[in-house]
């Protein structure tokens, strides 16, 4: 069969959409098989997960515009070649433009934050090349996209043992953050805190909410409750920035039982819960805070894995993520063999696969019963250590917008160890003057509200004690 002109162009027309659909085809399978966990080929229920199914309909796709292109080219062989050649060219040429259109708008609008790209309102992650870059800038002391991080090194130093920690007698540009002669926070830089003779001590373990980042020293929740306790008592801020239980737990071990507290409150989000199961959390967007200690859980009795740590240099110094030691203990390793690529690939790829990242299925090895399993041991290991050593151990979770406190629940009901909840205490807070602009650490009246809360606890404790001592 052969065609005039306008029904050369009408034929070319349908087989250029034809050749669309048949990209489009490629692309969803191609996304189904990306989304694919790898265990499931091992098994024969591919088709009855989502990212099975979207195979599948790629795969029809591209059949069924296969065939009409067949069809089509069978019955207007004269033209095939006039026809095949103009509609080559007409669909790579606008494939190519809006390709490059979209990449470019991308491209320009993108912004970073400290945890990624922002592309459209669009949370993108960084990928495993940018992650390396932005850490060995922080490390280096380099400024730019990494400022957000630079002071945080200059003030939370490597640590062998735990993995960073306060520096000592240290204070930050800005002057918000002091640290004792010890390495606590404090409102003077260089203070020797262990000069100080109370009847009693109360110290504050956790993360960058029992430091309270983001306030100034009379804004902390430790200076609160020094305040509701009295001078009698001295409050001992021991918080750092970034930890996980199991860090909370080796700081108390090497750093707070020396100084015979009385309590000890234990500070923490559930975030915390889950930072426990990393190695490197640079590799979470954390350039500052490289690598970090690590319980094997695997094992009847918890053993460390990694201490003494390596230097953040040298494990900067590798090419690849796939060279660092203890990786398969790190949530990193359940990336699949596709992710590095698309990763590295253009940003409207990434885009796409950052929508769908919900489509992931967890690992059991870092589920949520694996995180609560972990965390358990070691919250109930805390408690019989600082029980063993004469102290009265105070659980204190801090609620969090992203969090819903299930796992921390599941958590403790499997330690069997009590749990002083502040979510209420911070609710009695107006809600916009609960967290500061980040959303992430209590603002002055939130820290304030949280230590009248402990402090009847704290209080009791202390009496208990001393009324025991006298008998």
């Amino acid at each position: 069969m052969t065609l005039r002109s306008g029904g050369l162009y009408e034929h070319t027309a349908r087989l250029v959409v034809y050749l669309y659909a048949i990209e489009l085809g490629m692309m969803i399978a191609l996304f189904g098989l990306y989304k694919m966990p790898a265990h499931q080929w091992t098994t024969s229920t591919i088709l009855w997960t989502r990212a099975g199914f979207v195979m599948v309909v790629g795969l029809a796709i591209l059949l069924v515009s296969g065939f009409l292109i067949i069809q089509d080219s069978v019955r207007f062989s004269g033209e095939r070649h006039q026809m095949w050649l103009l509609a080559t060219f007409t669909n790579l040429i606008t494939v190519s433009l809006t390709v490059a259109a979209f990449e470019g708008i991308f491209r320009i609008t993108a912004r970073e934050d400290p945890s990624g790209l922002s592309v459209m309102h669009v949370g993108i992650p960084y990928s495993e090349s940018e992650l390396f870059d932005r850490s060995r800038r922080t490390i280096g002391g380099a400024q730019g996209d990494t400022e957000y991080w630079r002071w945080r090194n200059t003030f939370f130093v490597y640590d062998a043992e735990l993995g960073w920690t306060v520096g000592k007698s240290r204070t930050t540009p800005d002057g918000m953050y002091s640290s004792s002669e010890e390495g606590l926070r404090s409102q003077v830089a260089g203070i020797r805190l262990r000069d100080a003779t109370p009847a009693a001590r109360a110290a504050l373990i956790g993360d960058s909410n029992a430091f309270s980042l983001e306030v100034p020293y009379q804004e902390s929740w430790g200076y609160h409750l020094q305040e509701w306790v009295g001078v009698n008592t001295q409050v001992l801020n021991f918080g750092v920035d970034g930890y996980g239980v199991d860090q909370m737990y080796l700081k108390y071990l090497r750093d707070v039982r020396s100084w015979h507290p009385d309590v000890v409150l234990v500070g923490f989000i559930e975030d915390d819960l889950r930072r426990t199961m990393f190695v490197y959390p640079f590799l979470r967007a954390w350039s500052g805070y490289v690598v970090k200690p690590r319980f094997d859980d695997r094992l009847p009795i918890l053993e460390l894995l990694n201490v003494p740590l390596p230097t953040p240099e040298e494990v900067l110094s590798v090419k690849s993520a796939k060279e660092l030691s203890y990786l398969g203990y790190d949530p990193w390793s359940l990336r699949n063999r596709w992710t590095s690529w698309v990763d590295e690939g253009p940003l409207f790829l990434r885009l796409v696969n950052t929508l769908m990242l919900g489509w992931t299925i967890q690992n059991a090895r870092f589920s949520e019963e694996a995180v609560a399993s972990l965390n358990a041991r070691l919250f109930a290991r805390m408690r019989d250590a600082v029980v063993q050593d004469g102290a009265r151990p105070i659980f204190v979770f801090l609620p969090n917008p992203d969090s819903t406190g299930e796992l921390t629940r599941r958590t403790f009901q499997l330690a069997q160890v009590p749990l002083s909840d502040m979510s209420a205490c911070v609710a009695e807070v107006p809600e916009r003057q609960q967290y500061v602009a980040s959303g992430w650490h209590f603002t002055d009246l939130a820290n304030a509200a949280i230590a009248k809360c402990i402090s009847g606890e704290v209080l009791l404790a202390l009496s208990m004690k001393h009324a025991a001592s006298y008998k």
